[in-house]
């Protein structure tokens, strides 16, 4: 299956069949045939490249990128263990679905797209003011009160 799905790659390698065509188009690139619909490629990436080609493999590319880098960088600024663990996590997760994406198609499913973005959005979030919660400003806080 990914032999075939790289087929298709590599006769749309610029823009793709287009999103959600594996269904259609894969039948043509099929070497062997089980009686069984091939509606994903069963790793997100791949199906990416056949979808999209490189334009859309390189946004995915620079998503990924811009996350774990402004992910790292939030990390480098967190103050205290739980804010750390705020964006560890996240990030951690995050790993994990793109680890899995690639041998299924686990992003294709809508909660676990969901999931994914939410835990992205958490590990890359920036507050502009520190939380009034941290230790050192807990004090004013308090009498602020």
């Amino acid at each position: 299956m990914y032999e075939d799905t790289w087929r298709i790659f590599r006769e749309h390698p610029w823009t793709g069949t287009g999103l959600g065509t594996l269904i259609a188009v894969y039948p043509r690139y099929q070497s062997f045939y089980n009686g069984t619909t091939v509606d994903h490629a069963h790793n997100d990436f791949l199906e990416l490249l056949a979808d999209t080609g490189l334009v859309g493999g390189l946004c995915g590319a620079l998503f990924i990128g811009l996350l774990f880098r402004r992910g790292f960088a939030n990390l480098q600024v967190a103050a205290g263990g739980s804010a750390r663990a705020l964006i560890v996590g996240p990030l951690v997760a995050c790993a994990g679905l793109l680890l899995h994406g690639s041998v299924d198609f686990n992003l294709h499913i809508p909660s676990n797209a969901l999931i994914f973005i939410l835990l992205a959005s958490l590990a890359t979030i920036r507050t502009s003011e520190p939380s009034p919660f941290t230790p050192d400003r807990l004090p004013a806080f308090q009498e602020a009160c």
